[in-house]
């Protein structure tokens, strides 16, 4: 029976430093219902400080939980008529396409012996 108190204390001590931990390190903009220096003077209590801390103020996961990282960087368009790039790049293939099937038909028209309009 001591021994299961004991393990339960340990247990209690971890908790109550991770979240005094927890708490310090947290981004002040994302810390829930209570301003950031508020929630360290909270976890100061034992066990009512971290209990709180879990429930009520400990920022939620917004990355994926696959292990993939949060993409970082400029964020892509989310629509392809938003980017400019893309569009460009559409416009230069049609261009090109357009180019080919010109030559292609002036080829085969001369190949037919016609003469390719001026």
């Amino acid at each position: 029976m001591a021994a299961a108190r004991g393990l339960v204390a340990v247990f209690l001590l971890f908790l109550w430093i991770f979240c005094i931990l927890d708490a310090r390190a947290a981004d002040p903009s994302r810390v829930r219902t209570l301003p950031k220096p508020l929630w360290q003077v909270v976890t100061l209590l034992p066990v009512l400080g971290s209990l709180l801390w879990l429930m009520a103020g400990k920022p939620t996961r917004t990355t994926p939980r696959r292990g993939r990282a949060a993409p970082t960087g400029p964020t892509l368009p989310s629509n392809p008529d938003d980017d400019a790039v893309f569009l460009e790049q559409l416009r230069r293939r049609a261009e090109e396409q357009r180019r080919k099937a010109e030559e292609e038909r002036r080829r085969k028209q001369q190949d037919e012996g016609g003469e390719a309009p001026a």
